[in-house]
């Protein structure tokens, strides 16, 4: 923990004196450092540890004293000040983190600040206030600011402020306010969430300042730094009736630098029809969308249309974006060595913004009339299309997809190698062929169960797991198969009990792997088993995984079949919020509120099988 020490001394009881009396006391001290005489040098640095952190922006200062002794004796000041950066308040994986923090290098104090800057509960926040505030580097310093304020987006955290506010005002109160940028940035945060429009003027100032700083000195901070203090000003000019401070705000992101400006313009836009405010949209579009492909400017133009309930107008723009050709330098590289088409990155893009049936267009034309010559485009198309047809049971259209794909890669030895070359080089992107033919013939299954013909399902579910044991999937619907015969039930049983048992070797080999743990979650919560065990293996993974969507859909199922339902909706919702356009998850989410519909009205809990 951070050390004030009392010592017998003039000040042991500074923290009844002045801010000014303080400020008087130290910079005399600071002097003295120089004193020729050994003693005096001693006592004054005495002194300076006896006031403590409150002496901290003083001695830092002094770190660049024209007096080199002055200098130096700053420099193990601080060192001596700073020297334990946990607190007992701390949660242990903290204190475990910030055990030799300040023995570390600027670089590796940076990480550390990253890695704090990730914990969504906010439980880091005393933590980087005091990096904020105390760790000698300017550069260290402002990041820890921006780790508290945000990195990216537009939304203001309110917890997340409400936990800086607090650990603002017990620093001030044991420290003193500090004279830093960084922390006055923190502070300006938390007071524009009170006033707004009474700080717009002092955002303004600490934008020039910052700019003028890295135009000078770019080792002190940086242009994601200086992005982040402008879109803390567009929030503040958003809550002002100032419609010229708002278009100004925004512009001014916008243009920063080149290279980032496609990307923050579509991130700001977002925000802004969040917030409805459709003239500084519409002024953007007309202004800046020139920075932006065409192809993608006019989806661009199609989407705030269409959340500006001009539906109309948006499936035209939506129409002639389709029509348009991708500019041939719009790719991507993914898995490292794979490079994908333009089309696709538009698809992922839409996909993302909700508008689903336009990126499933796109992919269409980009997966093309034929599968052969098999690439990575055309195989990726086809495999995402079905994954999303599929997700909206449109089954047959989905295995169909796969057939086509299926039969390409099959075609010789040659074929198989080619696509087995790609898949292994795009990474996550595209699957084994085994997963791909076990994949089209679930599909098959859902396709025949949906239309009642159940020697289809059963018959295309035995094909699908001969192709991939290890899916998941599979074996759930097989165990969901109705009217079953005791065979094949007991052959599934069987299969899920291996299947569980060759998981937990992975999760024993793979300690800190979350995909395993959701797996074995997964499949025990959708058949038969350890449901309680399936609920602590799911958390797990999200102790990894924090927040991520499929996991937080592992849960909520994990949860329904223990018969925790009011958990398993809350866990749901946060799935579904996150990946609107998953219908499953909504279909998800629709079960467990019929569950708790139907235990309410009768007491009894549903036995519904899930989606």
């Amino acid at each position: 923990m951070f050390v004030l020490p009392v010592m017998a001394s003039a000040y042991a009881h500074q923290n009844d004196l002045s801010t000014a009396d303080v400020e008087h006391a130290v910079a005399v001290e600071i002097e003295r450092l120089g004193d020729p005489r050994y003693a005096e040098r001693v006592d004054a640095k005495r002194r300076l540890l006896d006031i403590g952190l409150r002496a901290f922006d003083a001695i830092l200062e002094a770190t660049d004293h024209h007096d080199p002794e002055v200098a130096a004796m700053s420099e193990e000041l601080l060192h001596a000040l700073t020297r334990d950066w946990a607190r007992r308040a701390d949660p242990p994986w903290v204190r475990r983190i910030l055990s030799d923090y300040g023995d570390k290098s600027i670089h590796a104090r940076l990480v550390t600040v990253r890695t704090l800057g990730g914990d969504e509960k906010n439980h880091t926040i005393p933590a980087l206030c005091r990096v904020c505030r105390f760790d000698p580097s300017p550069r260290v310093s402002r990041e820890a600011a921006i780790a508290i304020l945000g990195r990216n987006g537009f939304e203001s955290n309110q917890d997340r402020l409400q936990a800086a506010r607090e650990a603002e005002a017990a620093l001030t109160q044991e420290c003193g306010a500090s004279r830093r940028v960084a922390p006055q940035w923190v502070s300006l945060a938390i007071e524009t969430e009170i006033s707004p429009s009474q700080r717009l003027d002092e955002w303004n100032r600490a934008i020039e300042v910052e700019d003028r700083v890295l135009q000078k000195n770019a080792s002190k901070t940086d242009e994601s730094i200086l992005a982040a203090l402008m879109r803390h000003r567009l929030i503040a000019a958003l809550d002002t009736d100032n419609s010229t401070a708002l278009i100004e705000a925004a512009q001014s992101l916008v243009v920063l630098d080149e290279e980032g400006a496609p990307e923050r313009l579509v991130e700001m836009l977002d925000f802004l029809a969040d917030a409805e405010s459709w003239e500084t949209i519409d002024h953007l579009l007309a202004t800046e969308l020139k920075r932006i492909e065409t192809k993608k400017a006019l989806y661009l133009q199609a989407r705030f249309a269409h959340r500006r309930g001009q539906i109309n107008e948006a499936e035209d723009f939506a129409q002639q974006a389709f029509e348009t050709d991708p500019a041939s330098t719009a790719t991507a590289a993914i898995g490292g060595r794979v490079r994908v088409g333009p089309r696709i990155i538009l698809a992922e893009e839409l996909y993302d913004a909700g508008f689903v049936e336009w990126a499933r267009r796109e992919l269409r034309a980009a997966g093309g009339e034929a599968v052969r010559p098999i690439s990575f485009d055309n195989a990726f198309a086809r495999w995402r299309l079905a994954d999303s047809l599929q997700d909206a049971e449109r089954f047959r259209e989905a295995a169909e997809l796969l057939a086509e794909l299926s039969a390409a890669i099959s075609e010789s030895q040659h074929t198989r190698r080619l696509y087995k070359s790609i898949a292994s080089r795009s990474g996550k992107y595209l699957p084994p062929e085994t997963t791909v033919n076990a994949r089209r013939w679930l599909y098959e299954a859902h396709a025949h169960k949906s239309s009642g013909d159940s020697s289809g399902e059963v018959d295309a579910l035995e094909k699908a797991i001969s192709q991939d044991p290890s899916d998941a999937d599979v074996l759930i619907a097989m165990y969901r198969v109705e009217n079953a015969s005791e065979a094949f039930s007991s052959d599934t049983r069987r299969r899920i009990v291996e299947l569980c048992e060759e998981f937990e070797e992975f999760i024993a080999e793979n300690p800190g792997e979350p995909t395993w743990l959701n797996q074995w979650a997964w499949l025990v919560s959708n058949t038969e088993g350890d449901y309680a065990k399936a609920v602590r293996y799911s958390r797990r993974s999200l102790e990894f995984s924090p927040g991520e969507p499929g996991y937080l859909d592992t849960l909520g199922r994990c949860l329904y079949s223990t018969g925790d339902l009011e958990a398993a909706r809350e866990v749901q919702q946060q799935a579904v919020d996150k990946e609107p356009t998953m219908l499953v998850m909504q279909r998800q989410l629709d079960l467990i509120e019929r569950a708790i519909a139907e235990r309410d009205s009768t007491g009894l809990e549903s036995t519904e099988e899930g989606p």
